[in-house]
């Protein structure tokens, strides 16, 4: 699913893309997961979803990220990387 703007990061350089939530409109429901996301072409994310609720072109959805996810995401790029000696 492709929206006019999103705070998802896609895969990237080795590192996963943000998962999380599409919300209605209204944020009274979840109307899809989001499992990652992908910049397919310059400027554009793609997001891979699984929908809960029918969503049609046009439809308003509010997105929010795990924020779980993306703190042990972080913190796994963020760890020292060790090299061995010969």
């Amino acid at each position: 699913m492709v929206l006019d703007a999103t705070s998802f990061y896609a895969d990237s350089g080795g590192q996963v893309g943000d998962v999380g939530w599409l919300y209605s409109g209204d944020h009274n429901a979840v109307v899809a997961d989001v499992s990652g996301a992908q910049k397919p072409v310059q400027g554009v994310w793609a997001h891979r979803v699984i929908a809960r609720e029918k969503i049609a072109v046009g439809d308003t959805v509010d997105h929010r990220r795990n924020g779980e996810v993306r703190a042990a995401t972080t913190r796994n790029i963020r760890e020292p990387i060790c090299c061995m000696r010969r």
